[in-house]
């Protein structure tokens, strides 16, 4: 198993407040530094400086008290179907026997649709409900035929409105720290969010169908926000004032955070 795959979801320390800054950083083409040295109280994470803005960087982690659970290690690979797709199904189905949502499937992707039912028209017209499947999405990565199979009270919801509710509470609880940057400074939230986070799963893994509309409720001063999946392909979502939401994409940061690893394993064995 990677580093990197050996990070995700286990626990938390500095490496991962460290790669939210080179993620960030990055992103921006320009250089971090520590702030938070525990002198003082409330203060933020990291400045950042880019282009000539300096960011105010706090850092924090979303997660859920139930794990996400899905079963595409016995769900059938699909025959004929081009992509990856994320299946939401009631307690009675038998994923081994979902082979038949090939046809269905195909029917979607030979008609460029990769949600069903969709946001406009509920009705069932290929009839999976019947068969206990709640609703299909294809996923914005993932091999052909792959088919991810979940109860829906564990894959979250796909409203894009949970998106915009997670950065709202977590802006709330991280407010005071980002409040206490100087003039001047742009202040940005980086939410790392754990994968057991449901609010995540949809627009993580379908993509930018699932990313809100609406921008969410912030105070006027916060200026960007940053929600990165603790998954081992780091996906990567943004919002920014007045320019709304963007992503999917992946984080730049994976091979930083090897080598972090790789550095601090090193130093503990001199």
């Amino acid at each position: 198993m990677r580093l990197v795959e050996q990070l995700a979801g286990q626990g938390w320390d500095d490496t991962n407040e460290e790669q939210a800054a080179e993620h960030v950083a990055q992103v921006l083409e320009g250089t971090w530094e520590k702030h938070d040295d525990g002198s003082e109280n409330l203060m933020f994470d990291f400045v950042v400086e880019a282009a000539g803005r300096r960011i105010a960087l706090e850092v924090t982690r979303r997660v859920d008290s139930k794990r996400i659970q899905v079963a595409k290690s016995v769900a059938p690979v699909l025959a004929g179907v081009e992509g990856c797709w994320v299946a939401r199904v009631s307690p009675r189905v038998r994923v081994k026997q979902l082979d038949w949502l090939a046809g269905p499937i195909s029917e979607l992707e030979s008609l460029g649709r990769g949600i069903y039912p969709c946001r406009e028209d509920d009705s069932d017209w290929l009839g999976i409900r019947g068969r206990g499947v709640r609703d299909l999405y294809r996923c914005a990565r993932g091999d052909p035929g792959q088919l991810i199979v979940g109860p829906e009270d564990l894959l979250g919801s796909s409203s894009s409105d949970d998106l915009n509710r997670l950065v709202e509470e977590e802006v709330k609880k991280n407010l005071e720290k980002l409040k206490q940057a100087p003039p001047g400074m742009e202040r940005h939230l980086f939410v790392w969010g754990a994968v057991d986070c449901p609010e995540l799963v949809f627009p993580m893994l379908v993509g930018s169908e699932c990313l809100p509309d609406e921008d969410p409720q912030l105070d006027a001063e916060i200026a960007a926000v940053w929600v990165v999946s603790e998954a081992a392909d780091r996906i990567a979502l943004h919002w920014r004032r007045g320019l709304g939401w963007s992503g999917p994409e992946s984080s730049p940061t994976a091979n930083y955070v090897e080598a972090r690893l790789v550095e601090r394993a090193d130093t503990e064995q001199r």
